[in-house]
């Protein structure tokens, strides 16, 4: 994949165009508001009108913003694994 600029706005971009793309498939639809929900819950961010992407931004320092999308992704994943 590629980004532009190493940051998480590029990348909630490429993601949003990846799906309608891709004609919005349910699964990777349900991924992405499963990762929505646990961001909420790892932030403790009750505001839905943020996106994961606004939420972790506000969060972290704007330099690790990506990193921590990746990590908190894989967390999600792996709670899925789990149930």
């Amino acid at each position: 994949m590629w980004l532009s600029a190493r940051n998480i706005q590029c990348l909630d971009s490429f993601l949003t165009g990846w799906f309608i793309g891709n004609g919005n498939k349910q699964t990777e639809n349900d991924t992405l508001k499963g990762v929505q929900k646990f961001v909420e819950i790892k932030y403790k961010q009750t505001n839905a009108s943020l996106g994961w992407c606004d939420i972790i931004a506000s969060n972290v320092d704007l330099s690790e913003t990506l990193d921590t999308f990746f990590s908190l992704f894989h967390e999600y994943l792996e709670s899925q694994n789990t149930l």
